[in-house]
């Protein structure tokens, strides 16, 4: 069900902005691994028809420590992405 939302979500801001915008994304949902939502905003993008590049990867800053013994506890993730134009740019 969080995939689906965050697809969508991200299908319909995609959709609507104009090429050479930056896209700040997020997820703080666990049950979203960074890989999964890589991949979510990838069929977004390709739902909007539209072409996306990532120009960074975040996660949770070290205020939020993570356990060993609790890996879930990793559950912070942000793409800082730019529309462009066309797949040849």
């Amino acid at each position: 069900m969080a995939a689906k939302g965050y697809r969508e979500t991200n299908r319909l801001a995609i959709q609507k902005m104009p090429p050479s915008s930056l896209l700040l994304t997020c997820s703080c949902s666990s049950y979203i691994d960074s890989t999964l939502y890589q991949q979510l905003i990838f069929q977004s993008a390709s739902d909007a028809q539209r072409s996306v590049r990532i120009l960074g990867r975040h996660i949770q800053a070290p205020d939020h420590p993570v356990s060993v013994y609790h890996p879930e506890g990793v559950y912070l993730k942000a793409f800082y992405c730019i529309l462009i134009k066309s797949e040849s740019t």
